[in-house]
């Protein structure tokens, strides 16, 4: 009788042991997918939060430029138009009065880009060498405008498939490099670097809209479709197109 209650005060088995190492495992193997799947969730509001912030921040910056959004205004006047223009961060400085920080230019989810801490051109700053490109997620669309509500602002820098160009709307002839959106362009994508094969896009209503491939098209079609039916032109007498300027 003592050797049985000896033996029943005795640890695990090796084989039971194992048993609960594996049911371990398999609970870690299926909580960790959800709890990473929540931490990206958690970025994503981050992402949508900081460009509702640059949205709001450049629609007040127009609201003291006669409508005219940084890329749009001379630099004599705190703008952007001409060769700045040609420099994502130098955009994104100009609105430096209505941001709270150049941290909100860098997506939690963009582990390619490490926040700037301040405006300044040294140090981490967003105009320092180390920085400028290296510390933005997000592009600007050079043919975004006040009175257009669904051409693109902003978004996600993870942008695939779009075609070479020169935009005349943000400097004279011959323009400044950047990406033209074209409406007919079915393999416009996001790559998986950011947020999955999705992204944030940022438009000129002020609104954010979290998108995948096919929806991503859809916004460059209605924004070429309403730049192309108005008859605004830009600073230069151009027609405006549906540009986008990558930070790098």
């Amino acid at each position: 009788m003592a050797l049985h209650a000896s033996r029943a005060r005795g640890g695990f088995t090796l084989i039971e042991l194992l048993v609960v190492i594996a049911i371990i495992a398999l609970l870690a193997s299926l909580l960790l997918p959800a709890l990473s799947r929540a931490k990206e969730q958690g970025r994503k509001a981050s992402c949508i939060s900081n460009l509702r912030q640059v949205g709001l921040g450049t629609k007040l910056f127009a609201a003291d430029h006669d409508g005219a959004y940084p890329w749009h205004e001379i630099p004599q006047l705190g703008g952007t138009y001409g060769a700045y223009a040609g420099a994502g961060w130098r955009n994104f400085s100009a609105i430096s009065n209505e941001l709270a920080t150049p941290e909100l230019l860098a997506c939690p989810s963009d582990r390619a880009t490490l926040p700037a801490l301040s405006w300044s051109t040294a140090g981490a700053g967003l105009g320092s060498p180390s920085k400028q490109g290296k510390g933005v997620s997000y592009f600007v669309g050079l043919d975004a405008f006040e009175q257009y509500p669904l051409t693109l602002l902003s978004g996600d820098r993870n942008i695939a498939h779009g075609e070479a160009g020169a935009c005349k709307s943000a400097a004279p002839d011959p323009g400044v490099p950047a990406l033209l959106m074209k409406k007919d362009n079915l393999t416009l994508s996001w790559t998986e670097e950011i947020h999955g094969g999705r992204g944030n896009l940022a438009l000129g209503d002020g609104s954010v809209q979290p998108t995948g491939g096919p929806e991503l098209r859809t916004a460059v079609y209605q924004a070429v479709g309403e730049l192309s039916s108005k008859e605004l032109v830009t600073i230069g007498g151009s027609a405006p197109n549906n540009h986008v300027l990558l930070p790098r």
